[in-house]
């Protein structure tokens, strides 16, 4: 009878993470304005920073 229970907080679990997860990767991506204040491409930037010295 408790095995319902069960699957519906395994269910909300595993929606969560997966949103966790697609957060995680949105901020790492750079898409959000909120996140991290580096630019989108810092390698390139770096680049053409020692490039000019």
């Amino acid at each position: 009878m408790d095995f319902t229970n069960i699957v519906i907080q395994a269910e909300i679990l595993t929606i969560i993470g997966i949103l966790i997860t697609m957060a995680y990767f949105f901020i790492k991506l750079g898409l959000f304005k909120t996140g991290p204040k580096k630019p989108k491409a810092p390698k390139p930037e770096k680049q053409s920073k020692k490039a000019d010295k």
